[in-house]
């Protein structure tokens, strides 16, 4: 079965022509494919092709943790931080953001930078929290702008940031982002201050 290319070609969960890829996954997922149980997770999470039930998808989340899945990480993380289909604790959300953040998982990142940032199942630590925050900005995910608007961060430091990672310096010059990330990068700054790691956050 060719999963990766199936799995690669499967990016929009509502599209009725990807009905008959959901079938296909359920059965990579059953031969534990890691991704695979990931993104079946994900259907019962937000009820696309099947009833949502947030306790399965929970349950596979943790399946496609057990095979390695890094997104699967983040996404226990964020079970735990708003109580989708298992109790509330901010402490595992924060060991499972870590875990996430460590793999180099840019989610994983933006939500370990907001736990510091906000003291939940840590301790507050403010130069931490921008450090891995900014961490995160440096991938260019459009999914992490948005997490960072949703928490009312102000755009233009982390996109400061951004700038100063050579790193995105070469994702920018290959073209690698959409029309929508050139418009977040390109927007006027505002009262924009470098943001390096606190001597303090160096070497956790």
């Amino acid at each position: 079965m060719r999963c990766g290319l199936l799995l690669e070609t499967f990016t929009d969960y509502k599209s009725p022509q990807n009905k008959e890829a959901f079938k296909w996954i359920k059965k990579a997922a059953a031969q534990k494919h890691p991704h695979a149980t990931y993104c079946l997770g994900n259907f019962y999470k937000t009820g696309i092709w099947v009833d949502a039930d947030a306790k399965k998808s929970f349950e596979i989340y943790n399946r496609a943790a057990d095979l390695g899945n890094v997104d699967a990480f983040n996404r226990l993380g964020e079970a735990y931080l708003y109580g989708i289909g298992v109790k509330v604790d901010d402490a595992i959300a924060f060991r499972y953001f870590q875990y996430a953040a460590e793999q180099g998982h840019p989610k994983g990142q933006c939500n370990l930078g907001l736990s510091y940032l906000d003291g939940r199942g840590c301790r507050q630590d403010t130069p931490l929290g921008f450090a891995w925050v900014t961490q995160a900005a440096s991938s260019g995910a459009p999914t992490v702008f948005l997490m960072l608007q949703h928490a009312g961060l102000d755009l233009s430091r982390i996109i400061e940031g951004y700038k100063m990672s050579k790193q995105i310096q070469r994702a920018v010059a290959d073209d690698r982002f959409g029309n929508n990330f050139d418009r977040i990068f390109n927007e006027p700054s505002r009262s924009i201050v470098p943001i390096p790691p606190s001597e303090s956050s160096e070497g956790k």
